[in-house]
């Protein structure tokens, strides 16, 4: 899968790869979408906040 983004994210995706030791900005962003994809789909303990969140972003 290829996602296509700014400048401005990729930039703030390569500092916090660099803070976190992640050895890419691709493989933090991975990680950030995997753990987001698991807490909108977690249906025992629904995550309303982060459903708000995402929401107030005009990601969902």
């Amino acid at each position: 899968m290829e996602i296509k983004i700014d400048d401005e994210t990729e930039a703030i995706f390569q500092e916090r790869a660099k803070h976190s030791e992640y050895e890419s900005a691709a493989e933090y962003a991975a990680m950030v979408l995997e753990v987001v994809a698991e807490e909108l789909a977690d249906e025992e303990t629904p995550n309303e906040e982060m459903r708000d969140r995402l929401s107030d972003l005009g990601y969902l």
